[in-house]
């Protein structure tokens, strides 16, 4: 059920956070830079843990209305890597807590692999699952 409410929402990370910034206007100008017209949505900004490193900017929730938006978003961010004044942001799919912390473990998986001489290494996601695999053609 948690999985099906995020499956509309991107979250947008290190987007500036200061109080003569609008976020609502750089949000819009971001989806004009990404070439997508996005309908209507709903944002807000997230709140910090006692834990979180205070230097970074909070992410931003976007709530979209298509989920097919999502897609489009997460497909066009390496646009964004080009832009001068948008290269540092990106957007990730709204995960649950389990999925993140799944995600962590094989990220740490694939660094000990590497870690011990295994070459080649990607996380790649297997009908919606990710995992580990190996890229070099056998």
């Amino acid at each position: 059920m948690d999985r099906q409410v995020r499956s509309n929402n991107v979250i947008l990370f290190n987007l500036p956070e200061n109080e003569n910034d609008n976020d609502l206007e750089n949000i819009k100008n971001i989806f004009t830079d990404l070439n997508e017209n996005i309908g209507d949505f709903k944002f807000s900004r997230l709140s910090r843990t006692k834990s979180t490193i205070h230097d970074r900017p909070r992410p931003i929730k976007i709530r979209l209305t298509e989920q097919s938006d999502v897609f489009s978003i997460l497909r066009a961010q390496k646009i964004l890597k080009n832009s001068t004044k948008w290269s540092n942001i990106h957007f990730s799919s709204d995960k649950t807590t389990k999925q993140r912390n799944e995600m962590a473990n094989l990220r740490n998986t694939l660094q000990n692999r590497r870690e011990k001489g295994e070459q080649n290494l990607i996380i790649k996601y297997v009908k919606g699952i990710p995992k580990i695999i190996n890229t070099s053609k056998n």
